[in-house]
């Protein structure tokens, strides 16, 4: 009798010991499901049309160079086009591809937030990464103005981060954040300026490359 009680008293143990893990499995599993949903969400596209245009208004997307047929400067989109946000730049302008189909599909152009109706926010979108490749001459000059005065020299495999382009090019606003060379942390860290573009290499929130040269 002894022993059949002992037996007895070990079997609702052995239970809950069973029900902890399978609900251990289970937390594991949903909270791995959510991550993954997270990731998948973040990897979305920004997709964004024009705010309610009124009569003989625009949504102006502006070409730092020339693409398709069209010259740089600005271009006017309407409520039927599409824009995909690939990189922020300086309040309040994002960097973006029309993704329709349209003949305006493919182009590449700054454009201001504030005219955007977007499915998701804007603020998921991070500034493009550029580097700087191909300055086979001494360094590449960071100025204070498009050709102005000299604010620092960046290696080849410097990284800068695109700001803004304002119908300067080949110019870009960029910020120095550091450079491939294993060192460690640089001093030059964080300081702006405009550097000629034909020697970066640009690639935006999705990683794809943008439409410098």
């Amino acid at each position: 009798m002894t022993t059949l009680r002992k037996y007895c008293f070990k079997f609702p143990l052995i239970s809950l010991a069973v029900l902890g893990i399978n609900l251990t499995v289970a937390y594991r599993a949903i909270a791995s499901q959510l991550q993954l949903t997270q990731n998948q969400d973040k990897t979305k596209p920004v997709l964004c049309k024009a705010t309610q245009l009124g009569y003989e208004e625009a949504l102006f997307l502006r070409l730092s160079k020339s693409q398709k047929g069209y010259k740089a400067g600005t271009i006017n989109l309407y409520e039927e086009n599409t824009v995909r946000l690939i990189a922020k730049g300086t309040a309040p302008w994002y960097y973006a591809r029309v993704e329709d189909g349209t003949n305006k599909n493919g182009l590449e152009g700054w454009v201001n937030k504030s005219q955007l109706d977007c499915q998701k926010k804007e603020n998921e979108v991070k500034p493009a990464m550029c580097q700087i490749e191909g300055y086979n001459s001494g360094k590449l000059n960071l100025r204070a103005t498009p050709n102005g005065e000299i604010k620092a020299s960046l290696e080849n495999s410097s990284q800068v981060r695109l700001l803004k382009s304002e119908d300067k090019f080949p110019w870009i606003y960029v910020r120095f954040t550091q450079v491939n060379n294993g060192q460690g942390r640089n001093k030059m860290n964080g300081i702006e300026g405009w550097i000629n573009s034909s020697y970066v290499t640009c690639h935006g929130d999705s990683s794809d490359v943008i439409n410098y040269p």
